[in-house]
């Protein structure tokens, strides 16, 4: 088709319907869907590329075949051109737009690589209908935060591993880690240890003084707790730890923070107490 002559006439309306004219292309309206076929709605009248308008429905199709035997294929929304409130226009599986329900509340709109989807916000953050984010309660944790601000980690120590003697149980010299070492040129900073022992049965024997320390073998960067008050009472205990401040403590880098007694307790017969622990701290570059 020949369309220099719109180009050239394009502020000519009369330019325009001649060309169309000429080439059996125009916009075309019906009352109702249009019929294909030899017999079809504008047959031998409507040339490939005729846009026709079903005013009933609202709906646009194009001739897709022949002037003698036209094809008309809708185009656009499969079913109507009005459009529900809320509503917007998807493509779907066929490559054709149609009517997507977008209204639902709280929700957004999220493409998945193939489709456009309507889905709820779950997980730590919920949105509201006016588009309001809010974090649930107990949803940030220690891990999502940067390592300068205070961290929490917690764990347990069982029957067996407070009398246990080796490398990383309770009765051994360097005592149980709470938190591993934190890499080259990094140290740890306790601010406060939480103790909870649990009496069970019989008290531990033995035992000794038990501090926060730096780990494999370092100095004691808290006050103690005796045995007697803590995992060698005949009751349950509850303590907490803080850090020195009768001097400076030497910073070590790339050292972990120990629970360690100065003398190991020992099994009775029936000794069955566990101790639960909190420990809060934070991370400092040191440059060496």
């Amino acid at each position: 088709m020949a369309f220099n002559g719109v180009i050239a006439n394009r502020l000519n309306p009369w330019a325009w319907l001649r060309v169309l004219s000429n080439n059996d292309l125009a916009v075309l309206c019906n009352a109702g869907a249009p019929t294909s076929g030899t017999s079809g709605t504008f047959a031998k009248k409507a040339g490939p590329g005729t846009l026709l308008l079903d005013y009933t429905n609202k709906v646009v199709y194009l001739n897709t075949n022949t002037k003698a035997s036209p094809t008309w294929t809708a185009i656009g929304p499969s079913t109507s051109l009005a459009l529900a409130r809320g509503f917007i226009f998807r493509g779907n599986s066929s490559g054709v737009a149609a009517a997507y329900d977008a209204n639902d509340s709280g929700k957004i709109l999220v493409g998945d690589g193939t489709d456009l989807n309507s889905v709820a916000v779950t997980g730590d953050v919920t949105i509201s209908s006016a588009g309001v984010t809010a974090i649930g309660a107990n949803k940030v944790l220690s891990s999502m935060l940067d390592t300068g601000i205070i961290q929490k980690v917690t764990g347990t120590i069982s029957s067996a591993n407070i009398t246990g003697t080796s490398a990383g149980q309770f009765g051994h010299a360097n005592g149980v880690v709470l938190q591993a070492a934190p890499g080259a040129s990094v140290a740890l900073q306790p601010v406060a240890l939480g103790m909870y022992y649990t009496f069970a049965t019989a008290a531990y024997t033995a035992g000794g003084n038990i501090t926060l320390n730096w780990g494999a073998g370092g100095a004691a960067l808290t006050g103690l707790v005796s045995a007697a008050n803590s995992v060698g009472a005949a009751s349950s205990k509850a303590v907490m730890f803080f850090p020195l401040s009768t001097a400076g403590i030497a910073i070590v880098s790339n050292a972990s923070l120990n629970l360690v007694s100065s003398a190991a307790f020992t099994q009775p017969g029936t000794a069955a107490g566990t101790i639960a622990w909190e420990l809060w701290y934070r991370t400092m570059a040191v440059g060496f």
